[in-house]
């Protein structure tokens, strides 16, 4: 399984252990817990080409590839969803397997805060949430796009799923 977190593509466990060795990276460990990762946009040794050469050569060793997306990032924008979209789709070629998400705020997040900060008093009460009205404010004021678009990217994608 293979995870965009911040700026790396990131394995987990057993993954992790099998695709460091393959791929000739480094295996390192969070709280006991072996990773390893892929920088997602990196100058020279890791380009895209370079991430898909080394997806194809895990697809090769008979890793399965599920590549999770979150949408809706801040400053996200057309040109950084279109982007997203092309290195999914090369990705789907080579057979991974694409989830795409939309970036929820939920309460007790770094996110939800700053949108509680943001939109003053109108997330005080967490216990009657409209998790809708939460994403839409958090696109709306840390996103350079809109609800719409972004939503227009995640159905693209998810239609590559099935």
């Amino acid at each position: 399984l293979l995870y965009r977190m911040g700026d790396f593509y990131e394995m987990f466990g057993d993954d992790a252990i099998k695709a460091s060795s393959i791929l000739n990276i480094a295996l390192t460990k969070r709280n006991d817990i072996p990773l390893c990762g892929i920088p997602h946009h990196a100058k020279e040794n890791y380009s895209t080409n370079n991430l898909l050469k080394k997806i194809e050569i895990l697809k090769r060793a008979d890793i399965g590839i599920v590549a999770s997306f979150v949408l809706g990032c801040p400053g996200e924008n057309r040109k950084t969803l279109m982007d997203t979209l092309r290195l999914a789709e090369n990705m789907e070629k080579i057979g991974a397997y694409i989830s795409p998400h939309i970036l929820k705020p939920l309460p007790n997040s770094k996110a939800f805060e700053m949108v509680k900060k943001q939109t003053g008093l109108k997330y005080k009460n967490i216990d009657h949430l409209d998790i809708n009205e939460l994403i839409k404010d958090w696109i709306d004021n840390f996103c350079n796009s809109n609800m719409d678009e972004i939503f227009e990217f995640y159905i693209k994608m998810e239609r590559m799923s099935s």
